[in-house]
């Protein structure tokens, strides 16, 4: 059994700051394929043009998905029980969930690049 001295010593009570800065550089993408295959489709319809049209329309489907599975996501629950937490920085993140979450005792809170 722990004393009442030792209590709140471990845990997520104990924390008081976080930084999380998860910047994260972007795919280059490439739209010259894309306008291209689309200026010949216009140009001269056939099935050669509108297959490279379509394999260029899904490139960049993909491109984009890819994107998006590099998001951070961070959910607000578990900032629930960080109650002396008094520094927040947290760029290039998503939260996710309620912001009630989030302790009323912050006194720096950075949140930059908000996804």
């Amino acid at each position: 059994m722990e004393s009442s001295s030792e209590e709140g010593k471990f845990g997520t009570r104990c924390i008081e700051g976080i930084v999380l800065d998860l910047e994260g550089k972007p795919i280059v993408q490439d739209p010259s394929g894309e306008r291209i295959s689309r200026e010949n489709l216009q140009r001269k319809p056939n099935f050669t043009s509108a297959l490279t049209y379509a394999k260029e329309k899904y490139k960049k489907f993909l491109q984009d998905n890819a994107e998006k599975e590099r998001e951070a996501l961070l959910c607000t629950k578990p900032f629930e029980s960080m109650v002396n937490l008094r520094l927040l920085q947290i760029n290039n993140v998503r939260l996710e969930g309620k912001y009630k979450y989030l302790p009323a005792g912050l006194k720096w809170l950075q949140w930059k690049g908000v996804l």
